[in-house]
């Protein structure tokens, strides 16, 4: 059984797709010598292709970095807003959908009130109603689960 080796294509045209071993040994010196320069050089220029692309992705994993970094609102939790204003900034700063539960937690960080609150759930869930109704916060409920994810209901951060 005769093996195969595959050699490179040189600027998308093969040159020689399989040789066999038996097609290497037939071969002289010089001709394998070519062969295998050009392979270098095939191997070289893909090397080089490689590199300019690795190059491009971290160029573009900056800018994509930088965008990011100008929608993530730079503003800092203010106490005296409202409760509907306090629901959009979490929801801006976290940047994905949360359940009551989860922006109870996060904003009990954030803010004394909710942590004074008898029933904070009950509480909260008065103004998370309000934030739907005036249709800043949307609701998304999924089928087979109990508690509904919110989310803005618009792309853009607003300060």
């Amino acid at each position: 059984m005769q093996s195969h080796v595959t050699l490179p294509q040189n600027n998308g045209f093969p040159m020689a797709n399989q040789m066999t071993k038996a097609a290497l040994q037939s071969k002289s010196k010089e001709e394998l010598i070519d062969l295998l320069q050009t392979s270098e050089k095939e191997n070289a220029r893909l090397t080089n292709i490689i590199t300019k692309k690795m190059s491009e992705n971290v160029l573009l994993a900056e800018q994509l970095s930088k965008i990011n970094a100008k929608k993530t609102p730079k503003i800092k939790f203010n106490s005296e807003w409202n409760w509907v204003r306090k629901i959009e900034f979490i929801l801006q700063k976290e940047n994905r959908p949360l359940t009551s539960s989860e922006m109870i937690e996060l904003l009990s960080e954030l803010d004394d009130n909710l942590k004074y609150a008898n029933n904070p759930q009950k509480y909260f869930s008065m103004h998370l109603s309000k934030a739907v109704k005036y249709g800043i916060v949307k609701k998304e409920k999924t089928r087979g689960k109990t508690a509904a994810k919110y989310s803005l209901n618009y792309d853009e951060i607003i300060p």
